[in-house]
């Protein structure tokens, strides 16, 4: 199974719809307290 994208809203950090489009590759990069760790757990990884 290849995930496309995933769709947020309402979910803790998140509030507004937020689209996020994976490629072949998907890293994610970033400053603490800015939401990475909340995209695995809408993903329940």
């Amino acid at each position: 199974m290849k995930l496309k994208e995933l769709k947020i809203k309402n979910f803790r950090g998140y509030k507004d719809e937020v689209c996020i489009e994976f490629k072949d590759l998907t890293v994610f990069v970033g400053q603490n307290d800015i939401g990475k760790s909340t995209v695995l757990e809408a993903l329940d990884i």
